[in-house]
């Protein structure tokens, strides 16, 4: 026991030596994750929010041509859309160098034919190399093409009596719109006040207000096991510093025993991980919604996620047999691992078969049972079951990466 811990000490110490390190480990992953969470409209954000320039050729320039370019300011389209007034050839040269979503034309006379109720054709360019703003462009102009046609079902004689005036009306011609107008409310009135048709409505069953998704906290798990396996890589990679300088051998012959060695380098890397990761998991906390239910359970389990995945890094480089050699092993096992096992996408992001096989993975595996710990969905027995099979893992992988180092580098 007293070389384990001397061992430890002298790894913890050389670990601690390079704050640099330390930084990259827990700063490249969330720096990742930073930049993605901002990309998708932060943490309280649904997803991404289509925004497009809408432009708008008016040569009308009437009072119901310009509500065709206020119908794209206001409302969810106006948070969709910057609508922009051009020329139609300038909008047209605009379109061709794909800087606007939709041009829309409205021709000459358009007020005047939606008052008499003739047609009006408003032409829609559409940028080919887009396909949802184009189409929310072209489908709010077909709702307002429905919004004028009901408008003259409704008051059809009352729009053409106010369209064939064409000099300042008098008095008359006031008083008599304003009759037609009042005649056409009562109209209504005997089919709205009160309705003719009997209504039940029913209530849909009330739902539990879902939260907002929050894609930090969701990223979070996977996040915090980059680091580890960053971790993991680094700390395995030193190995090939400690043989350069021979200090392998001279700990070897002083009697300090290959596994009292792997031991110390094995606890260094865990202690190196509780430091990164629970700083991550306490700034997660505080700043961007991470539940923690149970912070032992969880500093627990990425303690024992630091100690498999330092061994298996380990065992890696020394069937390597160089540094170069070992970059590459360890490599087409990290960036895969990320990749499939939910630490660049979170499992709430994949498809459901993709993600079915990244939880099969030993990083995806990890990682789901790291976000039922955070979330209190893992009870005490299944938590001490997983640690138990961490356990085996590493005790396995302890032994074998003991015994490759003295036979690969301490023979004799």
């Amino acid at each position: 026991m007293r070389l384990l811990i001397a061992s430890f000490r002298k790894d913890a110490r050389r670990a601690l030596r390079d704050p640099f390190a330390l930084a990259l480990w827990l700063g490249i992953p969330f720096s990742i994750l930073l930049v993605m969470n901002l990309a998708f409209g932060g943490t309280a954000s649904s997803g991404p929010r289509p925004q497009g320039v809408i432009l708008i050729a008016d040569q009308d320039e009437t009072l119901l041509s310009g509500a065709v370019s206020s119908a794209f300011s206001q409302g969810p389209l106006g948070e969709m859309f910057k609508p922009e007034k051009t020329t139609e050839p300038d909008g047209r040269a605009r379109m061709a160098k794909g800087e606007a979503s939709a041009l829309i034309i409205v021709p000459k006379g358009f007020q005047s034919a939606v008052l008499d109720n003739r047609p009006a054709v408003v032409g829609l360019v559409k940028n080919p190399s887009q396909s949802i703003m184009p189409e929310i462009a072209g489908q709010s102009l077909d709702m307002l093409a429905e919004a004028v046609h009901y408008m003259h079902v409704v008051a059809g004689d009352e729009l053409k009596m106010i369209s064939s005036q064409t000099d300042q009306p008098s008095d008359a011609d006031v008083v008599k719109t304003s009759l037609a107008i009042n005649a056409t409310v009562k109209r209504l009135t005997q089919y709205l006040d009160p309705l003719l048709l009997d209504l039940e409505i029913k209530q849909p069953p009330k739902k539990e207000e879902s939260k907002p998704f929050n894609m930090f906290a969701s990223m979070f798990p996977g996040i915090v096991f980059m680091s580890i396996l960053f971790l993991g890589r680094g700390s395995s990679d030193d190995i090939w510093d400690e043989l350069r300088w021979a200090t392998l051998r001279r700990a070897q012959s002083a009697g300090l025993p290959v596994t009292a060695i792997v031991g110390g380098k094995t606890l260094a890397a865990m202690l190196t991980a509780a430091l990164v990761t629970g700083l991550a998991l306490v700034l997660g906390w505080l700043f961007a919604g991470v539940t923690v239910a149970n912070w032992a359970a969880a500093l627990g389990w990425l303690m024992a996620g630091a100690a498999v995945w330092y061994l298996a890094m380990l065992i890696l480089q020394i069937l390597a047999g160089a540094r170069e050699r070992g970059e590459i092993f360890t490599s087409l096992v990290v960036f895969p691992s990320m990749m499939v096992g939910g630490s660049m996408f979170s499992f709430d992001m994949m498809p459901e078969s993709i993600a079915a096989i990244g939880k099969l993975t030993p990083l995806g595996w990890m990682v789901a049972r790291f976000t039922s710990i955070l979330g209190g969905a893992a009870p005490a027995a299944s938590v001490l079951a997983w640690l138990g099979v961490m356990a085996a893992a590493a005790a396995v992988l302890f032994m074998l990466s003991a015994r490759l180092l003295r036979w690969r580098f301490l023979k004799g």
